[in-house]
Parts: C-alpha cells; structure tokens; sequence
C-alpha cells in the first residue's frame, strides 16, 4: 500500500481524474523514507499496555465494551 500510495498511479485503466483526487499524486518517497514508514504503521501504533485502559467496571454497570443481550452472554455480563 505505501508503495502504491507513493506511485501516486491509478491502479485500474478506468479510473481517471474524475474518480480520483487531485491529491493522488506521486509522493516521491525514498525506498528508506517508505521503510520507515512501514516501520512505523506495523510497531508505532501499537501500544503492548493498551489493556490497562480497559475498565473493570462502568459507572453505568454495563457490560463493556458492548452492552447488547448477545454480548452480555458472550461476556458473561449479567
């Protein structure tokens, strides 16, 4: 995808300026600028202590994150 995304160049015949967005253009990256940008969308986002954001319980008492009947069965929320 990063490589496409800095082709800048539609990928079917039919799509033309009209479907596109003029700011679909070539981004001109180098090969270690889109490494790092890989590098960065597969471990950057990603937080390893994103749990400790998970509350134990709502003030609401309900189920988290879906409080919906088949979820709170799922969750064994009652």
């Amino acid at each position: 995808m990063i490589e496409y995304k800095n082709a800048g160049t539609a990928e079917h015949p039919d799509a033309g300026s009209l479907t596109l967005s003029e700011h679909f253009v070539p981004l001109g990256l180098t090969e270690e600028e889109m490494d790092q940008l890989e590098d960065f969308v597969l471990n950057g986002l990603n937080d390893p202590h994103l749990e400790r954001y998970v509350p134990t319980v709502l003030p609401s008492g309900n189920c988290f994150p879906n409080n919906d009947p088949q979820s709170r069965a799922d969750l064994g929320c009652n």
